[in-house]
């Protein structure tokens, strides 16, 4: 994993699935939700140190999968008392050695709200100075490869009016972790993405592209060089036919009222909360690419 290496952290990756059998559930909700507990076990993992990624599924009698996944690290760990309350809105511990880190509290909330609408459970269990060890527990249906793929292409045909396959989208995203992410999100989708690390890079390269190559700009907020706020001005202020016209999306964890008032106030078409909501997030761009 890219962010392993940039902090010298050693990365395991242990996966098995029964033959035969392609678990069904939702993918995109997994994806976020292994995401978030990577990205906190290297955040809260110091240099040197090592994060395991396992992901083991058996068959049960009733001929469902039971899939369990555990996320790792050998970090700083938490308290007993956090534990109790790290699944809350807003939960932060209060440490010397976090205050730097420090995020909004709201990506296990969410992470948690997303297992317990697929009928799962996650968990943790940490000490600190040992590390943490997040498991996620899910039983989900189990279907021949032939039928899945069947169900698959069924559900795609059904999906909104504006496909999304195939559309240019500018990413501007300057944390590595968010914009892996992101990326994975929309390449689901089978979209093509091309990301900037700040405002000002983004702003670069939709200079550089021919007038209408961009579908659609997933702008985040807070980045260095230049903020989101000022790259959609700069953007919206260029002389050229789609820069008016071309939706901007705000990607921020700053979701209150004045915050998405700003973002309309700079010339944004939408906003969407981080963490990403996968299905939110693609409602919004086939609705602004079908304007």
């Amino acid at each position: 994993m890219p962010l392993c290496m940039d902090k010298n952290q050693k990365f395991e990756f242990d996966v098995y699935m029964p033959e035969g059998c392609v678990p069904m559930f939702d993918k995109l909700r997994i994806n976020q939700v292994v995401f978030n507990l990577l990205s906190n076990a290297v955040k809260f993992t110091p240099e040197g140190g090592a994060i395991t990624y396992r992901a083991h599924s058996r068959l049960l009698e009733n001929g469902r999968l039971a899939m369990k996944i555990e996320v790792q690290d050998t970090g700083i760990g938490m308290s007993d008392r956090f534990q109790q309350i790290l699944f809350e809105p807003f939960s932060q511990e209060s440490r010397s050695d976090v205050s730097e880190t420090r995020g909004t509290g709201l990506g296990l909330a969410i992470a948690k709200r997303m297992v317990d609408k697929m009928g799962g459970s996650i968990s943790v269990a940490s000490k600190i100075g040992q590390g943490t060890i997040f498991t996620v527990e899910l039983e989900v249906a189990c279907a021949p490869p032939q039928t899945a793929g069947a169900g698959s292409a069924g559900q795609d045909s059904a999906e909104g009016a504006v496909s999304l396959a195939g559309k240019h989208v500018l990413l501007c995203e300057d944390h590595p972790l968010n914009q892996e992410i992101a990326v994975a999100l929309l390449r689901e989708k089978q979209m093509l993405v091309e990301a900037a690390e700040n405002g000002q890079r983004g702003v670069e390269l939709f200079k550089r592209s021919s007038v209408g190559f961009y579908d659609a700009i997933l702008m985040d907020i807070r980045m260095p060089v230049m903020d989101g706020y000022e790259a959609a001005r700069e953007i919206r202020a260029l002389d050229r036919p789609d820069a008016g016209t071309v939706p901007i999306i705000a990607m921020t964890a700053d979701a209150f009222t004045d915050d998405v008032r700003k973002c309309f106030e700079a010339g944004m078409n939408g906003h969407t909360p981080k963490p990403i909501d996968p299905n939110v997030l693609y409602e919004k761009l086939e609705k602004l690419m079908a304007r």
